[in-house]
């Protein structure tokens, strides 16, 4: 825990996630335990389901299933851009999602503690933050 034992690569996603964190308004040391915490969590899921998650072929194997890469198309990406996102590291994908998660869980608290409407608040998030999947289910975002 604490990204100290882990191997270099652990350490440099831990390393990358803390700085986003930290850019964030975390100090150093709750960036670094938060983002060694997301990458542990992720690493027990995906390790659990005997998946590697420094695997960087995701997105060829994707590019292959046509189930996959049509409806992605028809929302106007390309497989280029299909492969580019997921032949990064399982493990730094999966940790992004997990942080999109997180700070889907705390926009609309901080708006409402800042007395901004809600509505707009969320306009606004939906507007200027990237949402990811299956782009037939747009309006279950």
């Amino acid at each position: 825990m604490f990204g100290m034992g882990s191997p270099a690569k652990e350490k440099a996603v831990i390393n990358g996630f803390a700085a986003q964190f930290q850019s964030i308004g975390l100090d150093r040391s709750q960036a670094t335990d938060s983002a060694t915490n997301l990458v542990d969590e992720v690493l027990e899921v995906r390790r659990s389901r005997g998946i590697d998650p420094f695997k960087t072929t995701q997105g060829d194997e994707y590019a292959l299933r046509e189930d996959f890469t049509a409806p992605r198309i028809a929302a106007g990406l390309t497989v280029t851009d299909i492969r580019a996102h997921w032949n990064r590291p399982l493990l730094v994908v999966m940790c992004e999602v997990k942080a999109r998660e997180l700070i889907n869980f705390i926009v609309i608290p901080i708006a409402e503690q800042q007395g901004k409407d809600l509505v707009a608040a969320g306009d606004q998030y939906k507007k200027t933050f990237p949402r990811y999947g299956d782009p037939r289910e747009v309006g279950s975002q």
